[in-house]
Formats: structure tokens, C-alpha cells, sequence
């Protein structure tokens, strides 16, 4: 039984730091020229969204 909650508790935090660095990667693309390119911070916030559902 304990097994089974370290291997549960170990799964969620590799799952937890995957998704981090993949919201991560998004914020870096949209973060270095958002004023020149709206159509890229649009499209990123819809990408945002889409993760974070």
C-alpha cells in the first residue's frame, strides 16, 4: 500500500514539473516582443489556456 502512494505521489510531481516547463517554454516565446507581434501573444495566451485547462 505505501508503494502504491509513493509511486502515485512520484508520478504527480514528474507531472507537475513537465507541465512547469512546458508553461515555462510557452511564457519565454511570448514574453520577448509582445508589442510587435499581437497575433503571437494572442495565440500564446489561447495556448496558455489550453495547458492550464
Amino acid at each position: 500500500m505505501l508503494a502504491v502512494v509513493g509511486l502515485l505521489l512520484a508520478s504527480l510531481l514528474v507531472f507537475a514539473l513537465l507541465a512547469s516547463i512546458f508553461i515555462g517554454s510557452v511564457i519565454m516565446l511570448a514574453g520577448p516582443a509582445p508589442q510587435s507581434s499581437p497575433n503571437w501573444l494572442a495565440a500564446s495566451r489561447w495556448l496558455m489556456a489550453g495547458v492550464l485547462a
